[in-house]
């Protein structure tokens, strides 16, 4: 019989993500919000209709023309896009048919099963009762919920890397070697579902080295089988990338990010703010297909590998200047709650001026004008502060228990080990997320960030209990010495 405690993170957990549903239904081009899930749901109808995961020119169902917003269009999608989600889309659709709302109530599914991971992390290996309100802070998460309704990664993704992390601190714990083996697997899963996890490994390896600092040959044995099992899983997609187009990289999008979000938001925060990102990008564009033509560069892997070279030196050109944007990202990442995204599945009226000064008004020196415009569309959409502010509150009460949990943590020195892993796998994504700074890249992390605000919200309830307990005492001891 399931734990009533985890029956109510379920019930709660659906009841939000469903909350959210029907507004995307309503107008299935919600579900396409982000850009990247026209190129999913590509690849996904390029396996089921033509049983082939490449050569995704050939599919006549790319983006719409309206949604070609970016000046470096990504094509061929399979040389950007690694294969596990669109693999997962392409098996929903052999099911049920090309219905993108399938995919995303087997999402809401996935997000909830993620929940119940959370429930599990913090009751097995932190403390009694630190699981539940995890689990509850996971469910109740609105930019959580409003991502899962959207055709993108992060739902599945954030499963796949929680099931890594329940099974490697099973390992830890119990020693049996299978676990460690399920968790090699789910990390070379979710390296192929999001390769910016693929790095992860190596911060993982002091960790064997930790635990096991009594055993150091019985560590190194079992950080070889776990590298090696996540080789394995990872491989396949490098040889295919190899044979396809001549790299063993797992994808083609890392250069291509760093220069058209890193170092075009640099140029543009040089230039005088976010306003003139577009033009940027396109005098980068003209640039790289100059460059590209004078190399007789074709094959994505040879466009990425420059496209890395550029931005890297324009960044390294203003140290100073491109710190600062990478640190405003990163608060960003925390400080977003889900502009515009929200505003869009709700059906919320949105001017591109509002939504680019308000989106990246932190990276600008006119920050005076993006809360202008933000103030403006609170005027012209009263709707929004229904759900704005409470989710500003919330974010606010949610860093306060993190920030919490961290003192109790330092103070206590209590399971070291898993809040170690969570810090590791914080810190890692927001490094790596850095100047780009939407709420998106903060949805991996939520499930840690919950585990230690739930872990400081727990140890307040204990010291009120405490306090309690002790005042009922004195009451009592008072009472008795009365005459």
């Amino acid at each position: 019989m399931m734990d009533k405690r985890l029956l109510l993170i379920v019930i709660l957990a659906l009841a939000v993500r469903f909350a959210i549903f029907p507004f995307v239904v309503k107008d299935e081009q919600r579900m396409f919000t982000i850009g990247d899930a026209y190129e999913y749901d590509a690849i996904a109808r390029n396996i089921t209709e033509n049983h082939s995961f490449y050569r995704s020119e050939w599919v006549s169902y790319g983006f719409p023309l309206s949604m070609r917003s970016d000046i470096f269009f990504k094509e061929p999608f399979d040389a950007f896009r690694p294969p596990v989600y669109p693999l997962f889309l392409a098996g929903v659709y052999s099911i049920f048919g090309h219905k993108p709302y399938a995919a995303i109530i087997i999402q809401i599914l996935l997000g909830c099963l993620a929940c119940v991971f959370v429930y599990k992390i913090g009751e097995v290996f932190i403390q009694k009762g630190v699981g539940f309100i995890a689990g509850l802070l996971m469910a109740l998460d609105f930019p959580t919920a409003i991502y899962t309704n959207l055709l993108i990664t992060e739902t599945l993704f954030v499963l796949l890397c929680l099931l890594s992390v329940y099974f490697i601190l099973k390992f830890f714990k119990e020693g049996k070697r299978a676990y460690l083996i399920y968790s090699g697997i789910f990390l070379g899963l979710s390296t192929l579902c999001r390769p910016i996890i693929q790095y992860f490994i190596i911060l993982m390896v002091p960790l064997f080295f930790v635990v096991y600092r009594k055993e150091i040959k019985k560590g190194l044995l079992s950080c070889l089988l776990y590298i090696l099992v996540f080789l394995v899983v990872i491989t396949p997609w490098a040889l295919r990338n190899y044979t396809t187009y001549g790299s063993f990289k797992l994808t083609a999008m890392s250069g291509w990010n760093l220069l058209v979000y890193n170092a075009a938001y640099l140029e543009s925060y040089r230039q005088g703010g976010y306003d003139n990102l577009e033009n940027v990008r396109e005098n980068m564009k003209t640039e790289m297909d100059r460059a590209f033509i004078d190399r007789d560069i074709v094959s994505p892997f040879e466009m990425t590998q420059l496209y890395q070279e550029k931005a890297l030196e324009k960044i390294f050109a203003y140290p100073g200047s491109y710190a600062k944007i990478h640190l405003v990202g990163i608060a960003k990442i925390f400080a977003t709650p889900t502009f515009p995204i929200s505003e869009r599945i709700f059906g919320v009226p949105l001017d591109e001026r509002t939504t680019h000064a308000i989106g990246k008004g932190l990276v600008t020196e006119n920050f005076a004008k993006a809360l202008g415009n933000l103030f403006r569309f609170f005027i012209q959409n009263w709707k929004a502060l229904l759900y704005l502010p409470p989710l500003l509150l919330y974010l606010l009460f949610l860093y306060s228990m993190t920030g919490y949990g961290f003192y109790q943590i330092i103070k206590k020195r209590d399971s070291l080990l898993i809040f170690s892993l969570c810090l590791l796998i914080v810190v890692y994504s927001v490094l790596l997320g850095g100047a780009v700074g939407v709420a998106r890249f903060r949805i991996p992390l939520m499930p840690y960030i919950n585990l230690i605000a739930g872990y400081g919200l727990f140890q307040l309830i204990l010291l009120r209990r405490k306090r309690s307990s002790l005042l009922r005492a004195q009451k009592k001891i008072l009472l008795s010495n009365e005459p």
